[in-house]
This record gives C-alpha cells, structure tokens and sequence, in this order.
C-alpha cells in the first residue's frame, strides 16, 4: 500500500483532489456567507423600494402576454381567411388557458406564497429524489456537526444550512456542504483504502476529481449568478434616492406600456367576440328562414296541390 500512495501519479492525483476540494471549500463558504450575512439586508431593501411595483409589472406582462397570444391566434386565423365561430374561440381560448396555467401557477408561487408554502411546493417537486441519498448525505454531515461532537468554524457556518438544505430537500446543496464538510479527511480515509493496484487507485482519484470538478463549476455558477445579478450589483446604487425614485418611474413606465397593450388586444377580442355573435345571428336568422321557405313550398306545391 505504501508503494501506492507514494507513486508520483498517485501524488500528483491526491495534490489535484487536495486543490479542487480547496477551491470548492472557498466557493461554498463565499455562498453561505453570502446567503446568510449579505443577501438577506439587501433583499429586504430591494423590496422595500421595488417589491410593490415588481409585482404589479409581472402580473401586468403576464396577463398582457395571454391577451397578445389570444390576439395572435385569432389574426392567424382570419389571415387565413377562417370563420371565426363560436365553437372555434372556444377551442382558441381552451387551448390559451391550457397554455398559461402553469405559468399562472409558478407566479402565484413566487408572489403570493409565503416562504413556508413555497418551500412545501418545492418539497413536492422534489419527492423524484431518493430517499436514501438525502438520507445518506445527511448523516454523514451531522455524523460531521453535530453540536455534541463538533465545534468551532465548520459547525458554526455549515448546521443550519445543511439542516435547511434537508427540510427542503435542497439535494444540491445538501451534496455541496457534504463535499465541504465529509470530504475534508480524505487523506485518511484513501490512506486506509485497500487498492489492488496503481492503476485501480488512479482510477478511484480520476473519477472523484471529476466528481469535484463538476461540483466546483456548479458552484461556481450559483456564485456567478448571486455577484452578477439584482440585488447584490444594486447594493451601492439603492444608497441614492434619486437612484431609486428613477428606478420607480422606470417600472410604472413599464407597467403603463404593458397596459396600453393589453387594452390594444381587449379591444381586438371584443370585436372577435361581437363578430362572432353577430355571424352566429345571422346564421340562425338564416336556418330559421331556410326553414319558413321549406314550409310554405311544402304547404303550397304538395300539401295542398295532392290532398
């Protein structure tokens, strides 16, 4: 075992495992740090200024997106040169509601939900994962934490993170602390392992590290998208009131754009519908004296004409 573990592959291998594992380490210590001691201040003064009047533009974009696509079909049909029935805006409009219900359903999640009944619904979305794999990352994390036998930095900055990561079944982040937290020893626990060769322990570390690999990117992504994105690149501008004032205007002026089309196709809609009424009329009117023409043919030139 020894000629192993001091194979200079071997060495270069555990080096490249040692630094990946570093380097993830940092990365999800930059994220908990982020989560836990930054975001949440400025999400809460992101809302305070903008929260009302984000809600009110995403609501507006997706109640003028459902009128515009109703639009949309309806002008593909008379482009056509299709009669618009009232049997065929049933189906149109069936077929829009069908379309945007999801979408409806995942904006009042986001909006209207409380953060416990949003992390019930993501609980159910995730019940595909196994069991026994979130059951498995979390014990070695606490087996790791625990309170009665951990102290200090690791416990501090990982236990309640891998706690919430476990009531939501947040397998992502789960594996991520248990990467941080578990893997950590693994000088030990590969110094321990029994390889038959040089080759089988090059293949346990080649597979592992890109194991780390894909994780580190993984993470790397998320922090990308904290840094690059509202409201952390906000942090210095929500400092300024004529910054904010600005922004306000800016989304009124969005939401009063998105009005203006919505009634746009309102209007559109309800020339459809009053078309579609009076086309419905006018064919009744006409089965009504198709029927009256019949009658009087029928009592003039054969009832009476043979009785």
């Amino acid at each position: 075992m020894n000629a192993i573990l001091s194979h200079p592959h071997i060495t270069k291998l555990r080096e490249q495992r040692k630094d990946v594992l570093r380097r993830l380490t940092e990365v999800v210590g930059e994220l908990q740090h982020l989560k836990d001691h930054i975001l949440p201040d400025l999400v809460n003064e992101y809302d305070r200024h903008f929260r009302t009047l984000e809600i009110a533009l995403q609501k507006k974009t997706l109640e003028t997106a459902e009128l515009t696509r109703r639009e949309e079909l309806f002008y593909i049909k008379l482009s056509r040169g299709e009669k618009l029935t009232p049997k065929m805006i049933e189906m149109v409009n069936t077929m829009v509601d069908r379309e945007f219900e999801r979408v409806k359903k995942r904006l009042r999640e986001t909006l209207d939900m409380t953060k416990e009944e949003r992390e019930r619904e993501a609980s159910k979305r995730m019940e595909a994962h196994n069991d026994s794999e979130f059951a498995g990352l979390y014990r070695s994390i606490v087996k790791k934490l625990h309170p009665d036998t951990a102290s200090g930095t690791p416990f501090e900055q990982y236990w309640l993170p891998a706690q919430n990561a476990y009531q939501t079944r947040n397998l992502r982040e789960l594996q991520a602390i248990h990467d941080v937290v578990c893997l950590a020893e693994e000088e030990d626990t590969f110094a321990s392992t029994s390889f038959a060769s040089v080759s089988s322990a090059e293949e346990y570390l080649e597979e592992e590290i890109a194991r780390l690999e894909s994780r580190l990117r993984n993470e790397e992504r998320r922090l990308r998208e904290i840094v690059n994105n509202p409201p952390y690149t906000l942090r210095e501008l929500m400092k300024s009131p004529m910054w904010i004032e600005h922004e306000c205007y800016d989304i009124e002026t969005k939401i009063a754009a998105k009005d203006r089309d919505g009634k746009r196709a309102q209007a559109f809609l309800a020339s459809i519908h009053a078309d579609s009424e009076a086309w419905s009329d006018a064919d009744k009117s006409q089965e009504i004296k198709a029927q009256e023409e019949f009658a009087n043919d029928f009592m003039q030139n054969t009832y009476f004409n043979n009785r």
